[in-house]
């Protein structure tokens, strides 16, 4: 194996795990235990490696420098590590996990590279307006995907030198129907709920300047929790998404005088109806 290519498989090891043993790297790594020796002592010369502790109880660091700018995300879907994003000057790279085996539409390789953010993780982020707020101080798409929760398709992205420290939620969300039991109980829907809601007015008319919801799409959403017939934005991970008809903002297609897109009325309503009718037509 070329020489680089082994220390770079050395330093990469560190990324998942930031304290190795030799014999830890040996079975990362699958290289022999000589070799990764050999190469770690040339790494601690190189002031990429420390190592810590004596005798059996030594182990090593990486030390990073500044001249390491790629991105590497830890991507994880319904909890688990699936693979791993890599990206940097506008290049994106993605690596399935070993042995994983339910391939992303449109990364159907091993390993695949691509001279943009792959689609499927793209349409992750908000659209228009919402996409233009968010992405602020970024250079790289990509880097915005670590700030996204509540993402469709049950994505998180961690960097993966922190995927150490994620423990995976011990709740589990509830379901559709035990949501829509809760709020609706014995009434079908669409249906007026007799709520109080506590949102700021500048939050429901999309007036204020942050995101109150990464879910993509162009329509202004907010993550709420539903509890005591109250409805309050979320603080923490939502189980309740809230479409607010904005009283500001009527034709989503035409511009207003500051170029800024519009919505339709009752777009959420018809949206519902148009899902509710589409469920009907997939279950039968």
């Amino acid at each position: 194996m070329e020489h680089n290519k082994v220390k770079q498989i050395i330093l990469e090891a560190f990324e998942k795990t930031p304290e190795l043993s030799i014999s830890k790297l040996v079975a990362n790594t699958f290289i022999a235990k000589r070799t990764v020796q050999r190469y770690v002592d040339e790494l601690i010369q190189e002031n990429r490696l420390i190592a810590l502790g004596q005798g059996r109880s030594r182990y090593y660091q990486r030390v990073y420098v500044n001249e390491e700018t790629l991105t590497r995300l830890a991507v994880l879907k319904n909890g688990s590590h699936m693979g791993t994003l890599i990206f940097a000057n506008g290049h994106y790279e993605f690596v399935y996990e070993k042995g994983y085996e339910d391939l992303l539409f449109g990364i159907s390789s091993t390993h695949n590279s691509s001279g943009e953010l792959y689609a499927i993780f793209e349409n992750l982020i908000p659209e228009h307006d919402r996409r233009e707020r968010l992405t602020r101080g970024f250079k790289e798409l990509g880097s915005i995907l670590v700030g996204l929760d509540n993402a469709h398709g049950d994505f998180k992205f961690i960097p993966l030198g922190e995927l150490f420290k994620h423990k995976s939620p011990l709740e589990q969300r509830p379901s559709w129907l035990e949501n829509k039991h809760k709020i609706l109980g014995v009434n079908e829907y669409p249906n007026i709920i007799q709520a109080k809601v506590s949102i700021d007015e500048d939050v429901l008319n999309d007036t204020s300047s942050t995101e109150h919801s990464n879910l993509s799409g162009y329509q202004h959403k907010i993550d709420v929790d539903f509890e005591d017939n109250e409805i309050k934005e979320s603080a923490h991970r939502a189980h309740y998404l809230l479409k607010p008809l904005n009283r500001t903002l009527t034709n989503y297609f035409e511009k207003d005088e500051a170029n800024h897109a519009n919505y339709y009325p009752f777009l959420a309503l018809n949206e519902h109806l148009f899902m509710s009718f589409a469920k009907k037509v997939y279950c039968h």
